[in-house]
């Protein structure tokens, strides 16, 4: 059997259920690049065929009771199914029924919890009890499906409605979110937008200022603010493919970072009237330890970072971008007008187009505008979603990797949105609403986050530092700490620009030949990349149909254990629209 792409995602563009379509993000963020689109939206009638496929995704879609026969026909004859949201009469064919309420429709539930089965550890080793789901979802009533988690209106309180289930069919296997992962996903990124400045809820927390801690203040439960909530039921649809696709192909995925890592470090801070001597012991902090700095530079503290030191800190692996402010409660126009001449003073100082920036006051307008403003100037990466009241550190997009928006009508934005994991004046000072803590209880923070990002979360580890805080609240011996502890957890670091880089990178690779041999149990890979790309690496599975391969047969290959799986990583430097290939086989 040869297969050119082993999985069908199947979507349906539509305006009333645009964010159905943030199921592509989630795909190129998980490395998952294998895969044929079919818009139902744009042609009604499903591919003829479907049998070709190992695996068919759908995100939430309408389908008509041919379409749900074939599905489900696809399934007996040994193919696996992977839904977001399906229509009911769809999930009733897989041994779930639709709670009836007093309407004589199905009951829905919305903006609740989704608490683990012990089934969830069959699927992958998940021990975090629960997390939150946002949107809606059907109520349904378990007749012999596996629940993998159920919804609960509270947080410790589980309810018999499945939230998360899979059915072994005939010869195939549907697995089933009962919510819009893909909604949910994107909510938990980019928060509620009726607390937009524009919005009827604007200011939520009451600090004077558009930011868009604003969209999660009444959002996010503080109680689970140190899980990257998005990345972990993520995680869950990328084990559902694995698992579906075990013995059938081993699926190419590309890799978050470079170098098989399993974590990395960026490092930042904000200007904020520092002076040249307060940046220097920032950076040589850093950079004693082998890290890079990422400077945000306010118009008015050009003067403690001139050209020619700039033109040195580059050279030595750092960046520089702006750190724009028109106020705490600015309309989008100001801000949109104030970007344009910051960004032309900052080229005009500097010779030179920034990609990364953080604002000042971390100020936020609208929901997705803000973003849109930022891509409209050329910049790439924003890292102004920051832990605020109620949160003082942890993961407030859910996520703890870089993520693209998308706006109300289902576009995406070309801005990556980094989250900033902890700040040093959230931490050192009383702003927001939580009791303050000695150097070594945050030392002690801070290194079971980097611990976590590593072992757990495989995510960016992503604090910000002011370098005058070095003066006005004592932030060195924190800064060097953190520095040493990366340096010994073996963590390596990149600058604003390098990470923009490399994901633009990773997304863009296109795939010349993919190809599976089952009767000699090969896999054979050629692909290239527009831009040139260090580190890149692909995971494969360790083993398919109780083969293996030996990496002594492959000098670039190596075993390693990532997200609680054993892979073959294949790590390559790639000049631009060079290709690469390598031959896996299975014995």
């Amino acid at each position: 059997m040869s297969l050119s792409h082993p999985i069908l995602y199947l979507s349906q563009t539509n305006k009333e259920r645009p964010f159905a379509a943030y199921l592509s993000e989630i795909l190129a963020v998980e490395g998952v690049q294998t895969y044929d689109s079919h818009d139902l939206a744009k042609n009604p009638q499903l591919p003829e065929n479907l049998k070709a496929y190992a695996l068919i995704l759908i995100g939430r879609c309408q389908l008509d009771t041919a379409q749900i026969e074939t599905l489900f026909q696809y399934v007996q004859n040994g193919g696996s199914l992977i839904t977001s949201r399906p229509p009911v009469p769809l999930a009733e064919k897989f041994g779930v029924k639709g709670f009836v309420g007093l309407n004589d429709t199905v009951d829905r539930i919305r903006e609740s919890y989704l608490l683990k089965t012990p089934e969830l550890d069959n699927l992958l080793p998940f021990p975090y009890p629960s997390l939150q789901f946002h949107g809606e979802a059907e109520m349904y009533q378990n007749e012999d499906a596996e629940v993998l988690a159920n919804f609960g209106i509270v947080r410790t309180t589980s309810s018999t409605f499945p939230a998360i289930f899979k059915k072994t069919s005939g010869q195939g296997t549907f697995y089933a979110f009962a919510y819009d992962l893909a909604e949910t996903i994107l909510l938990l990124h980019q928060g509620d937008a009726r607390c937009a400045s524009d919005g009827p809820f604007p200011d939520t927390d009451l600090d004077q200022g558009y930011k868009s801690n604003d969209f999660f203040y009444e959002y996010l439960d503080p109680e689970l603010k140190e899980l990257p909530q998005a990345d972990l039921q993520q995680d869950i649809l990328v084990a559902m493919i694995q698992e579906a696709l075990a013995e059938k192909i081993p699926l190419p995925r590309v890799w978050h970072f470079p170098h098989a890592a399993p974590a990395i470090a960026m490092i930042n801070g904000d200007s904020d009237e520092m002076t040249p001597g307060e940046l220097d012991s920032v950076i040589d902090a850093i950079e004693e330890h082998g890290g890079k700095f990422t400077t945000f530079l306010l118009q008015s503290d050009y003067q403690a970072l001139p050209p020619e030191k700039w033109a040195d800190l580059r050279l030595r692996g750092h960046d520089i971008g702006p750190h724009p402010f028109c106020g705490r409660l600015p309309s989008v126009d100001q801000v949109r007008a104030n970007m344009a001449k910051d960004l032309a003073a900052f080229r005009q100082e500097y010779d030179y187009q920034p990609v990364a920036q953080r604002g000042h006051h971390v100020v936020w307008v609208g929901w997705v505008d803000q973003a849109k403003i930022l891509a409209e100037n050329g910049l790439k990466l924003d890292t102004n979603y920051i832990p605020g009241r109620r949160f003082q550190y942890g993961y407030v997009n859910g996520s703890a990797l870089p993520v693209q928006f998308m706006d109300e009508t289902g576009e995406m934005i070309p801005l990556y949105e980094q989250s900033t994991i902890s700040t040093d004046d959230g931490m050192f000072s009383p702003k927001l609403f939580n009791p303050l803590k000695s150097d070594d209880e945050i030392i002690a923070i801070s290194k079971k986050q980097i611990d976590r990002s590593i072992e757990e979360f495989h995510g960016v580890y992503h604090p910000y530092f002011h370098p005058i805080c070095v003066r006005t609240l004592g932030t060195l011996p924190w800064i060097k700490a953190i520095a040493a502890y990366l340096k010994e957890r073996n963590v390596p670091h990149v600058n604003g620009r390098e990470w923009v880089e490399f994901n633009d990178s990773r997304r863009a690779l296109q795939w010349q030949t993919l190809s599976w041999d089952a009767a000699t149990s090969t896999l054979d890979i050629t692909l290239s990349c527009p831009n040139a790309i260090s580190g890149l690496t692909l995971l494969f599975p360790a083993s398919i149909q109780q083969k293996k391969v030996d990496p002594s047969t492959n000098a670039s290959l190596s075993l390693t254990t990532l997200e609680n799986r054993q892979y073959l990583a294949w790590t390559l430097d790639l000049e631009a629209s060079q290709p690469a290939s390598i031959q896996l086989t299975y014995r």
